[in-house]
């Protein structure tokens, strides 16, 4: 068994959350009935509907050269990378030396 039964729930107390809860219920309501009707309108008419359908998507197509494809864009997060290469045995204070020299370079410019 997939579902299980729900528990009793329990009656809302506060007034305001009654009243609240009483709206949202009326609204989905209401949801629940305009989607029937759509749903039914759309089964009544399913060549209109796949034309709608196709209509769309052709549209969302053409719109593709105005709104572009990027899904990753081009950002600038401050970074960069450098790669130094000193002899083997360099001493790390010449080491610490010269990226110092490096960093003042390219924060000169």
């Amino acid at each position: 068994r997939l579902l299980k039964a729900r528990k009793e729930e329990k009656p809302i107390t506060n007034v305001t959350l009654r009243k609240v809860d009483a709206a949202l219920g009326r609204m989905l309501d209401s949801l629940d009935e305009f989607y029937q009707r759509v749903l039914n309108w759309a089964l009544d008419h399913r060549k209109t509907t796949v034309l709608i359908a196709a209509g769309i998507f052709v549209g969302s197509l053409l719109l593709l050269p105005v709104v572009g494809t990027e899904f990753m864009p081009k950002s600038d997060e401050g970074q960069m990378t450098v790669s130094i290469e000193l002899q083997s045995g360099t001493r790390l204070e010449e080491t610490i030396d010269v990226v110092q020299k490096i960093e003042n370079i390219i924060k000169k410019k």
